[in-house]
């Protein structure tokens, strides 16, 4: 069905929705005028449209089209990060004049799926035809899986007042899942004790975040055109979500009624966000729109783009196997040496209390977390008693050498770099990043002992 459609000038785009399992494909068409740039009229206001709209959209998203500018100017700027999207390109020119201006831009969770070809045997030439498609069974491979602890919201406990309660770690629970194909991880103590705790901390975090949500949302109503009388409001929401008792069909249209006006007015807000900061880029202040980024090192093409995407992550391993000069385990005499001098230090060492976790945490950077529903700010959210848990998984890591299996999972993402390579960047488990973090001041002196004598210190060319 037409979602939206923006035309000005005679250029613009059209986008319609597409329904998939599970999740709704928003499909665009667009059209930018030529010999114009990206932050001039019309461009810098379709291209505003645009940016709200994908942002807003509750699912994936394609934007495919005749841009009439070069992928590298899109990618100089912020526009693919305000987008949360990826570059999909052929790195070949698309018009006979010798250019490539017809690219598409894609969600970024359906880059590694996307496979972008072109075809000259079209009428419409001096254009070339795209052809995208998306390999949505690759998406489905067997791939290492981390239990997601549920977010269960205890709304009955949070409105006796009980908001900052958070059940013990239970001494038992369901084995940790985990598996690589058929492969499964560890099923270790440590590995269990940590699985419990997440499940404890997180479910605790959730009840109470999730109720300052409902309530900042009850506090609010005043302010929205339409509104009813917000105590009465606020009794009835609060009797509701705690008992289930009284009637949900008037909350619901109310709540609906109410999304609607604010959905349409973030995304009319967003769009003269958007449109000042592109053509702010005019008036000759670049940098909000402009990274600093040197041209040599913008790329928009990477490597196995031509190749199926089931096939890119095995050639990739490869590749950057052979770049490590890896192997397959690890070299067992080593592991077994490093872990006992570990243990030996460790004893050397305080222990960090749960306070010391407490403070470390709340001044964490937002970063990505890993694959298992930690993040940092749920670390930020933990009571003291919380951390104490934590500290003591800490402690246990140290003194026995054994870490948690849910610790040596982490999230590898490949940043473009070069035609021919790619930038790996693994996305480790929080709670580990916050422990090394805390303990990193060893690490660095024994860097500053071995940096003399040290054969190398990057991978081979």
């Amino acid at each position: 069905r037409a979602e939206r459609s923006h035309l000005e000038e005679g250029c613009g785009f059209e986008a319609v929705d597409v329904r998939l399992q599970h999740t709704n494909l928003l499909v665009v068409s667009v059209y930018l005028k030529t010999g114009t740039s990206i932050n001039t009229r019309p461009n810098s206001s379709i291209l505003a449209e645009l940016i709200s709209l994908v942002r807003n959209w509750k699912g994936v998203w394609i934007i495919a089209g005749d841009f009439n500018t070069p992928p590298e100017e899109i990618a100089a700027t912020n526009v693919l990060a305000e987008m949360n999207g990826c570059l999909c390109t052929v790195g070949v020119p698309t018009t006979d004049q010798g250019r490539e201006i017809d690219f598409a831009i894609v969600h970024k969770t359906l880059e590694p799926l996307s496979l972008l070809r072109i075809d000259w045997s079209v009428p419409h030439k001096p254009h070339a035809s795209l052809a995208l498609r998306l390999e949505l069974g690759e998406g489905l491979c067997p791939a290492m899986m981390l239990e997601q602890h549920s977010m269960h919201i205890e709304v009955a406990q949070a409105v006796q007042g009980d908001h900052n309660s958070m059940a013990s770690p239970p001494t038992e629970g369901k084995p940790f899942q985990g598996e690589w194909l058929q492969d499964k991880l560890p099923q270790d103590e440590a590995t269990q004790h940590f699985a419990r705790v997440s499940e404890a901390a997180q479910q605790g975090e959730s009840c109470r975040h999730s109720w300052r949500t409902v309530v900042e949302w009850i506090t609010t109503l005043p302010r929205v055109d339409g509104a009813d009388d917000p105590e009465r409001v606020k009794f009835q929401m609060v009797e509701f979500l705690a008992t289930g008792s009284g009637e949900a069909q008037p909350l619901i249209d109310q709540v609906e009624r109410l999304a609607r006006q604010a959905k349409d007015s973030e995304y009319s807000e967003d769009k003269a966000q958007y449109q000042a900061w592109l053509e702010e880029a005019q008036s000759g202040s670049l940098r909000p729109l402009f990274r600093t980024v040197k041209s040599h090192e913008l790329t928009t093409v990477r490597p196995f783009g031509h190749v199926e995407p089931g096939l890119r992550p095995y050639l990739r391993f490869l590749q950057w196997q052979e770049i490590w000069g890896a192997t397959d385990c690890a070299i067992e005499r080593v592991m077994q040496v490093s872990q006992q001098r570990a243990k030996e230090e460790a004893k050397k060492l305080m222990a960090l209390s749960g306070q010391d976790y407490f403070q470390r945490f709340r001044k964490l950077p937002n970063k990505a977390p890993g694959p298992d529903g930690w993040t940092v700010q749920v670390l930020r959210a933990l009571p003291l008693h919380a951390c104490e848990w934590i500290a003591e998984v800490c402690r246990r890591v140290e003194v026995t050498g054994e870490a948690p299996a849910q610790w040596t999972v982490s999230l590898v993402v490949l940043m473009a770099k070069k035609p021919q390579i790619e930038r790996p960047i693994a996305l480790l488990h929080v709670v580990y990043k916050a422990w090394i973090k805390s303990r990193y001041y060893l690490v660095e002196q024994w860097l500053e002992s071995f940096a003399a004598k040290a054969p190398w210190d990057a991978a081979r060319k």
